[in-house]
């Protein structure tokens, strides 16, 4: 079986309480000239010719839908679509400001194409420690961690349980010399 790839998903807390929204975070965005070498190296072109084929697709999809067609390409649907609202039934779009712009929708092949080939990892479920350095106090050395030692750590979202006696905040007073 294939490994599948992991993608972050981001959850954020919605305006109601006790709600959630969850986007998933592209692994990279493909655009320009990595856009054609991927696409020469999928189609196995030369990158001159995956550019044209590009730009022509751009093209034709853009003129057959001033011409008012509907593609369908298996995967997705481009479409001219109304926007805006008529305040009547017998209203004019073009009098009430309404204007075409195109759409374009899933197909039920691309909707289902990437199950168990993608995996959503939630990047937020915990919060993660931010670790800057660790500081040994009892070998008096830095980033070395020893089992009964006492420790310092900088950092941020560390997470410290305080029903334990061994975690927690404590202040230290520093002295700096002067070299």
């Amino acid at each position: 079986m294939q490994k599948r790839i992991k993608i972050k998903a981001v959850t954020r807390e919605k305006d109601a309480a006790g709600k959630f929204q969850t986007n998933l975070t592209p692994n990279a965005t493909l655009e320009g000239k990595e856009l054609i070498e991927r696409w020469a190296d999928f189609s196995r072109l030369n990158a001159a010719q995956a550019e044209t084929t590009l730009v022509l697709l751009k093209g034709f999809i853009l003129d057959e839908l001033a011409k008012g067609n509907k593609l369908d390409f298996g995967l997705v649907s481009f479409y001219p679509r109304l926007s805006g609202a008529l305040s009547s039934r017998d209203s004019s779009p073009e009098a009430e400001g309404l204007y075409v712009r195109g759409a374009v929708k899933a197909r039920r092949p691309l909707m289902n194409g990437l199950k168990d080939k993608l995996e959503a990892v939630n990047g937020l479920t915990t919060v993660q420690a931010h670790i800057y350095n660790v500081f040994d106090k009892t070998a008096k050395r830095f980033d070395v961690l020893a089992t009964g030692h006492v420790l310092s750590v900088a950092g941020y979202d560390i997470p410290v349980d305080a029903a334990k006696e061994d975690e927690g905040v404590w202040l230290e007073r520093r002295t700096h010399k002067n070299r």
